[in-house]
């Protein structure tokens, strides 16, 4: 992390918030602790599940519980490497492309079968397309199909004809897509849930029963051995996988917690293997807890996300409709402060919105070519008091007379609240200015952000499902956030995002991308980024070869256990 320069302590003292220790960010010893006693691993994993699993479908999965079931039990064309987040092939050895990006053919593996001995096919891909696109599914992930020729949803109530999607399968083996317009990041996409394989076989013989413990088959490294819904869910190793030897951990066991204090009980009670993240979140009062106590610091692991915490301005009520006061207000916002101090480093201070790449030691490496584009191309507005109040001063509120109070909209969270409360602080240190937090309701929070209605700021938290920088900045200029929230329109900018999409070289690609991500954040300062959420994990030593894979579930196949503390 950053130094953190005397003035800027001094600051600190000044928000009234007393400073918090922060070396739970300094580098963890791999080495466990001495104990009195070794504790042992069951010889299984013990994951926890914030609440219960709604489905085992890869065609209605959406929940972060469903989907780390699905990485587990259905192969994908292609996956992301754990280590460097690179797309590489998985049910697919490998892919071409044609016309410029607009067809890619996916040669799949002839080793790989269903649980039950059946042979996994291309033609299980593209049944499984058409299953999830037509609309009686009620996939929720269909709209990631639209790319797909054909793919124009049809009123409703009118008849499908999935048969004329642009996916097919050219032999057992070859399958085949056409797209609407070229898209150089399709083997990114064909790796979620709505694109995998499923066993039609087994769908038309049970119906919406397929999916039970009895009769659910599936090509994953594991398989579905037990159901108990909403308690426990088991998955053990699947002999029939293709790389079977080298699944290293027999059982995986899921059990439902719905509360981080229990979990944490339970984890120090060796009854978890892991918590955290995505699993089930640490309780935030805890991390004083887990910086005294040797055995849990030794475990503990923070680690980045692809989630970018930002506030978004409504461009339409003043004084928000002047970009000088936009930009104002991010040069006044101190992010390492924000974070080092006040939020116990669970983040990484950025004034862009697409995370930037991370590095090695980071344990985390980010999106392909991304450091070379982004980071010397300037994205983002820096902390720089100096050049905010001359800003301020130039729109006619020179030292923030005159400027009306403001208000900021956010879900109702403990930590949303700090960040509201640091970030009204800074404002009216650097900028004399007043800002009006408001905590409400999901549901209550969603309504208030609605045009008319949207006040001068609200939280905008977002979470990519893939690692490009495409879906961050097409979730902005989408008319549900732009022209409902934010109250812009840019048809150049949307135009030239569809020009990006079909570049093929990664470097050109992100190059274009950081263009249009300065005129967000620099130019029109639509957005006001905070930080790069973190993921704060308790991982038991014995837990080996372990990773954390921001999107998507994790990579169990590659973990392994040791049966006591020192293997």
């Amino acid at each position: 992390m950053s130094k953190i320069p005397h003035t800027t302590l001094i600051f600190a003292t000044l928000l009234l918030f007393g400073g918090c220790d922060r070396s739970l960010n300094e580098p963890v010893s791999e080495e466990p602790p001495a104990t009195g006693v070794a504790e042992q691993s069951p010889g299984y994993l013990r994951l926890p599940v914030n609440g219960a699993v709604t489905t085992l479908d890869p065609g209605l999965t959406e929940d972060v519980a469903s989907i780390e079931l699905t990485e587990q039990l259905f192969l994908a064309l292609t996956y992301f490497n754990p280590l460097t987040y690179k797309v590489e092939p998985e049910l697919a050895t490998h892919w071409e492309v044609f016309d410029d990006g607009r067809r890619y053919r996916f040669y799949l593996r002839e080793d790989v079968f269903w649980n039950d001995g059946t042979p996994v096919t291309a033609d299980d891909v593209a049944w499984a397309i058409r299953r999830n696109f037509d609309p009686a599914t009620q996939s929720p992930y269909a709209f990631a199909l639209s790319v797909l020729t054909n793919a124009s949803m049809p009123e409703e109530g009118a008849a499908v004809d999935t048969s004329a999607l642009g996916v097919r399968a050219i032999d057992p083996y070859i399958l085949e897509f056409e797209l609407q317009q070229p898209i150089s990041h399709f083997p990114i996409l064909v790796s979620l849930w709505v694109y995998r394989p499923l066993p039609r076989h087994a769908i038309e013989q049970w119906g919406e029963d397929w999916t039970l413990p009895d009769k659910l088959i599936s090509n994953g490294p594991y398989y579905l051995a037990d159901w108990q819904f909403g308690r426990q869910l088991t998955l053990r190793k699947n002999p029939y996988y293709y790389d079977t030897d080298q699944v290293r951990i027999e059982e995986i066991q899921y059990l439902t917690i719905v509360d981080s204090n229990l979990g944490l009980t339970m984890y120090e009670d060796n009854e978890l293997d892991i918590m955290g993240g995505l699993y089930l979140p640490l309780p935030r009062a805890s991390l004083q807890t887990i910086q005294g106590d040797p055995a849990l610091r030794a475990q503990y692991r923070a680690l980045p996300t692809l989630c970018s915490e930002t506030y978004a301005f409504n461009t339409r009520l003043a004084p928000m409709d002047d970009v000088r006061v936009r930009r104002a207000i991010s040069a006044a916002i101190d992010r390492d402060l924000l974070v080092d101090i006040f939020m116990q480093g669970a983040g990484r201070p950025s004034a862009a919105f697409v995370p930037p790449l991370l590095t090695t030691e980071e344990s985390a490496k980010g999106m392909t070519a991304t450091s070379a584009a982004r980071g010397s191309n300037g994205v983002g507005i820096g902390f720089n008091p100096d050049q905010a109040r001359s800003w301020l001063s130039e729109a006619g509120y020179p030292e923030g007379k005159d400027f009306p109070p403001i208000t900021l909209v956010h879900n109702r969270s403990e930590k949303h609240e700090k960040v509201a409360l640091v970030v009204k602080k800074m404002l009216q240190h650097t900028l004399g200015i007043t800002l009006e937090p408001q905590s409400l309701s999901w549901q209550d929070y969603l309504q208030a952000i609605e045009q008319p209605a949207t006040p001068h700021l609200f939280r905008f938290g977002w979470c990519a499902d893939y690692p490009d920088p495409y879906s961050w900045l097409s979730a902005v200029v989408e008319p549900s956030m732009a022209e409902k929230r934010l109250g812009w329109t840019d048809r150049g900018f949307n135009e030239q995002l569809k020009h990006i999409v079909p570049i093929l070289d990664p470097l050109s690609r992100q190059q274009a991308y950081a263009q249009l991500e300065r005129k967000l954040v620099n130019e029109e300062t639509l957005l006001l980024p905070l930080y790069i959420q973190t993921a704060q994990y308790l991982v038991k030593p014995w837990v080996g070869n372990w990773s954390a894979v921001p999107f998507g579930g994790q990579s169990i196949k590659d973990w392994h256990l040791s049966n006591t503390l020192n293997p």
